[in-house]
């Protein structure tokens, strides 16, 4: 349920002293997923653009509005702080959140420019991703994987161990192969035999990009609070039957 918001009110209808009267902001599970998911990752501020686009057509208009803020909050942020080389010369924020900054850039300017131009620049820029013929993922040690998903959205056909993501989502022979983890000379046939394959690996393409297209930050979140409701809903029911 969305909280009921008092009447909007600008810089030049308040006046010192004046009272500023509260909201009630409804807490459930869905919405503390998408808060510990709001990562530059996940959170669709920072990749997509029919966000940014509703975000910026539904700002105030210019009179009552100088600017929007961008860049993580927090911090100084020149450059990041997070490296695996820490006494190399950490890289710009702006850089590493090129994507980000073009994005809210340009929809600034011009809130009408398509989807398809942001994806015309992805592609000149990451021209083997979604060119690639497979995504061999061979990790033994990863926690979940969202490259697995990244690959399989961008129509890669993916090979990788059967554990975190691609025990979730990668069915074997269908978008790829999923390998015992143990398997290793199984992992190496799998990428020989479906490399020479290209009529399978187009049909596994579209069955990995169509079988992760509902994996929407909101739909993650309401899974995700789903399945606390039920751990939940076992635990009483575990505890009404030990009383």
């Amino acid at each position: 349920m969305s909280p009921t918001l008092p009447a909007q009110r600008y810089w030049d209808d308040v006046a010192v002293g004046d009272a500023i009267p509260g909201f009630d902001l409804p807490l459930d599970w869905s919405r503390m997923a998408m808060q510990v998911s709001g990562s530059q990752d996940f959170y669709p501020v920072h990749h997509d653009p029919d966000f940014a686009r509703a975000y910026l057509t539904s700002l105030p208009d210019v009179a009552r509005i100088a600017g929007f803020y961008m860049g993580p909050d927090g911090y100084t942020w020149g450059r990041e702080f997070v490296s695996t080389e820490p006494d190399a010369p950490r890289q710009l924020v702006i850089r590493k959140m090129w994507y980000s900054f073009f994005l809210w850039g340009r929809l600034a300017f011009e809130p009408a420019l398509p989807n398809t131009r942001f994806q015309q620049v992805l592609a000149a820029r990451f021209p083997g991703i979604a060119s690639g013929d497979l995504f061999v993922f061979p990790s033994h040690s990863e926690t979940f994987g969202n490259v697995t998903l990244e690959a399989m959205a961008s129509g890669v056909p993916t090979i990788a161990f059967d554990y975190g993501a691609a025990r979730e989502h990668l069915h074997d022979g269908l978008h790829g192969a999923a390998l015992a983890l143990d398997d290793d000379a199984g992992f190496i046939e799998a990428v020989t035999r479906i490399a020479v394959d290209d009529r399978r690996r187009k049909a596994m393409a579209e069955a990995g990009r169509r079988s992760v297209a509902s994996l929407h930050p909101p739909q993650v979140a309401q899974d995700f609070d789903v399945m606390l409701r039920s751990l939940a809903l076992r635990r009483l029911d575990e505890s009404l039957v030990l009383a």
